[in-house]
């Protein structure tokens, strides 16, 4: 094995030149990946890191909502009606809108998608300690937070309020329009929903928007440690008026990803362009691996004639795939790290390189190099000893 091996590597050493090109072409293909597989975990990932950070098992939405980041009201009634289960220890009523909030440096234009969220002060309905530590500011009425991973637009506001300063702005909702004072910061990242988020006290947000308290976008529900909350979940449809579903938080996130992933226009443009820069790579190496295969076909018919059989030297040309994969993987690997800095802070959105991604991209590089040295091996027919003395 060491001896194919070997075979391989001196074969790429000896045409310095085309191996070069064939390990940029696989850099090319990697950063192409990386990106394409990039884009998809951050669009997914954002969406979800809103739901994600509900301090619930369980949320009530109204059964006509396709996702949880644009959901009907519904009546505070079915909320408050999930108490007569026993396994229920306290429900929260949520509130949210999307509003246009006028351009922070100045003129009168208003930024759209800004979504505000309204949660009552009693108990952290949040996962962020950046908004349950920050409940005293939201107890005056007008009071608001802002997400600090807010596109760039938003940067003068989020500056003012480090340099503990009181970022006073309008907001418009529907034929409301309001001032409001930005007093602090917390961290969720914006989505291809919203360009900011607020959040506030229910009580601002019935005041600045006119909702009446009874109209609720979603209810957060916790259940007594070691209660099955999808079980949980089905008795409460069960129970419920047809209005409104209880899906489990777990669930409920999975639901999103699929949502966004399979029956969305964009999640289907990320799988076609993964499978595109997929088949491109296979017909770039393959290319490179025939005209290498070819180039020495004389050397693999000496080869044969000395013994090696069909095997080893298919073994050979796996080889040379397997290490040009490596090469033109690692310095994909660079410029994809720097890439995702690049974008992260242009657009705002979490680009993260983490383990699981780089391994399926190199999983993926080593599909497109072994599935085109199968391509190309069959011009390993024509290496035939008897050609070496016509």
């Amino acid at each position: 094995m060491f001896r194919k091996t070997w075979i391989s590597w001196l074969q790429l050493r000896h045409q310095k030149a085309q191996t070069v090109s064939a390990a940029l072409g696989i850099t090319f293909i990697t950063v192409l990946l990386f990106m394409q597989i990039g884009f998809r975990s951050s669009f997914l990932n954002t969406l979800l890191d809103l739901p994600a950070s509900f301090n619930a098992d369980a949320v009530m939405l109204n059964s006509s909502a396709v996702t949880v980041l644009r959901t009907p009201t519904f009546s505070e009634l079915r909320l408050n009606q999930t108490l007569a289960f026993e396994e229920v220890t306290r429900v929260a009523p949520v509130y949210w809108s999307s509003v246009l909030m006028r351009d922070p440096e100045g003129g009168e234009k208003y930024l759209r998608k800004v979504q505000a969220i309204g949660l009552p002060l009693t108990w952290d309905v949040m996962l962020l300690d950046s908004v349950y530590e920050q409940y005293d500011k939201l107890k005056i009425k007008r009071n608001v937070l802002i997400d600090q991973r807010s596109k760039q637009s938003f940067s003068k506001i989020i500056e003012a309020v480090k340099s503990d300063e009181d970022y006073s702005i309008e907001v418009r909702g529907g034929r409301h329009q309001a001032r409001i004072r930005v007093t602090g910061l917390f961290d969720v990242g914006v989505n291809q929903s919203a360009n900011s988020h607020i959040i506030t006290s229910d009580e601002t947000f019935m005041e600045v928007f006119n909702r009446p308290r009874s109209k609720i976008n979603l209810g957060l529900i916790q259940l007594h440690p070691g209660s099955d909350a999808t079980q949980v979940a089905a008795r409460m449809n069960a129970y419920l008026p047809e209005d409104v579903k209880v899906v489990a938080l777990p669930d409920l996130l999975d639901q999103e990803r699929d949502f966004y992933e399979f029956q969305t226009p964009i999640g289907i443009i990320f799988r076609f362009g993964l499978g595109g820069a997929v088949a491109v790579g296979i017909v770039i190496l393959y290319q490179i691996l025939f005209q290498l295969i070819s180039k020495y076909i004389r050397d693999f018919a000496t080869l044969k004639a000395i013994g090696f059989s069909n095997g080893q030297l298919r073994r050979i040309v796996l080889g040379s795939a397997l290490m040009l994969a490596v090469l033109g993987f690692l310095p994909g690997l660079g410029l994809s790290f720097l890439m995702y800095d690049v974008i992260a802070k242009a657009t705002a959105l979490r680009f993260e390189m983490t383990w699981e991604v780089a391994a399926i991209v190199f999983g993926a590089i080593a599909f497109i190099c072994v599935i085109s040295a199968l391509l190309a091996i069959r011009k390993l027919n024509d290496a035939d000893p008897a050609d070496l003395f016509g």
